[in-house]
């Protein structure tokens, strides 16, 4: 594939894209542009995503989010009325394994399959099988608005059917794909799927309608120093604020320290801004979002439960705008039900309405933890840009190449993955091995020193036997 550059599609090219994509499976054809931007508009104001987020933020109140979705209609329809009645404020469309793979045909025959038997067959809500219709009967059925949870290579038709069958937030991005979710793609193919994404987002922004663009992140089950997850966040949002994308949702997944995770939204918060404006995409509107970690989460239920309100009491301090609790307390024994996602979420929701005008402190420590953390982003972006003479696009892949950019334990056979992380004393993320990142000496020193501390509490030096067991432990790891 050719080098793909950030540059917006032209219109022409686009319209020949859209043709390709929508007739990659049948239900493709039931999506009408015009049609989909009248009936987005014909919503009311509480169904949309943005403007939820737009009146949350008048009321200074966090929003509750989940991941969730089933695969018939019926089971989506119950999940959606426990979840309303629990106080979650975006109704989740977690989409399907078979669907983020692009096994459409696989999806149809399990969608059949769920429908036939009259009971859940799936890991999420296969939209690609439904099609637009049938996506308007769950737009249509609930009070609030419904957004695309998912994280794949390829979400362009996927996007298509959702949007235009009245979800209002289009999620998932090209880093997270290419860090997570592949072994072989390029990364500039990868871009050039979101590139789709973003530009269909924007087409609709441009007309009126506030879709909401998310960008995810995953930890992967392993330990990520947050300026990892920044830098993927920026340059993914400089990717859709070329194509036009007015309303940016950035995630990030809290590893259970809290003077981290704040620290975290606030760089990521300030950095996005800076980038954002450098290139001039001045007018977009950046929300934040914290979510709980995707590494395993302990057995006993009493204790998940613990360490969830644990990144509520984060997602306040942080002064995020939603908390995306995509984890149920059932899950740290089984698969959860509706009724035990449904739980937590009271649970959840209660928390955030309690510490809603609570804010983490400022101080000396929060300020240095802030200050390296910016340091570590602006040297990979910057060493990004350099790379790409200026292209964002061009320079990511070009770093993941060389290894100025990297990720720790992925599958990726195109990432370095010399790289590795431990926690500190404290529980929080540092590099234990920094691999060809290009940072300065005082950086490196910076997290020696960090994991020095915990190893003299300790007793025994800080490395891989260490990190290995961090990572074992899950969310429980003490330092």
């Amino acid at each position: 594939m050719a080098e793909v550059r950030n540059k917006r599609i032209a219109p022409e090219e686009f319209e020949q894209m859209r043709k390709e994509v929508l007739s990659a499976w049948p239900t493709g054809k039931e999506v009408d542009l015009q049609e989909a931007m009248g009936y987005l508009k014909s919503l009311p104001r509480e169904k949309v995503a943005a403007n939820v987020i737009d009146d949350a933020e008048r009321q200074d109140r966090i929003l509750l989010s989940t991941q969730a979705g089933r695969a018939t209609i019926e089971e989506n329809l119950k999940l959606y009325q426990l979840l309303q009645e629990a106080g979650v404020d975006l109704l989740p469309v977690g989409i399907d394994s078979h669907t983020r793979s692009g096994e459409f045909k696989q999806a149809e025959v399990s969608l059949a399959e769920s429908e036939k038997r009259g009971r859940n067959l799936m890991n999420g809500v296969p939209v690609v099988a439904y099609g637009v219709k049938k996506c308007r009967l769950l737009t249509e059925a609930v009070n609030k608005p419904l957004v695309i949870k998912t994280a794949a290579n390829d979400v362009r038709l996927l996007s298509e059917i959702g949007l235009a069958g009245g979800f209002t937030s289009a999620d998932g991005d090209a880093l997270l794909g290419f860090t997570q979710y592949n072994r072989i793609t390029p990364l500039s193919e990868i871009i050039r799927n979101y590139q789709y994404v973003d530009r269909l987002v924007a087409i609709y922004n441009e007309n009126g309608i506030p879709i909401l663009r998310e960008h995810p992140v995953s930890a992967g089950g392993v330990i990520v120093p947050p300026s990892l997850v920044i830098v993927q966040r920026i340059v993914d949002s400089l990717i859709s604020a070329e194509q036009g994308v007015r309303y940016l949702l950035h995630d990030f997944k809290s590893q259970c320290n809290i003077m981290e995770s704040v620290a975290t939204i606030k760089v990521e918060s300030k950095l996005m801004r800076e980038y954002l404006d450098r290139f001039g995409y001045h007018s977009i509107r950046i929300i934040s979002e914290i979510a709980a970690s995707t590494v395993h989460y302990p057995k006993d239920q009493i204790t998940t439960a613990g360490l969830l309100a644990m990144v509520a009491i984060m997602a306040a301090g942080a002064g995020v705008r939603v908390f995306h609790c995509q984890k149920s307390i059932a899950e740290a024994s089984g698969l959860p039900t509706p009724e035990s996602t449904a739980a937590t979420m009271r649970e959840i929701r209660a928390l955030l309405d309690v510490l809603r005008y609570q804010r983490y402190p400022e101080g000396d420590e929060l300020k240095l933890e802030m200050d390296f953390m910016e340091k570590e982003c602006r040297q990979i972006l910057e060493r990004m840009l350099e790379f790409g003479d200026g292209d964002i696009a061009i320079g990511a892949s070009k770093s993941f190449e060389t290894g100025a950019m990297d990720m720790c334990f992925t599958a990726n056979a195109l990432i370095k993955n010399k790289i590795m992380a431990a926690k500190d004393r404290t529980g929080a993320a540092r590099f234990l091995d920094f691999g060809n990142l290009p940072f300065t000496s005082d950086v490196k020193e910076w997290h020696r020193q960090k994991l020095a501390e915990r190893g003299r509490g300790e007793g025994r030096e800080i490395g891989i036997n260490a990190a290995l067991e961090d990572i074992a432990a899950g969310l429980l790891a003490k330092a």
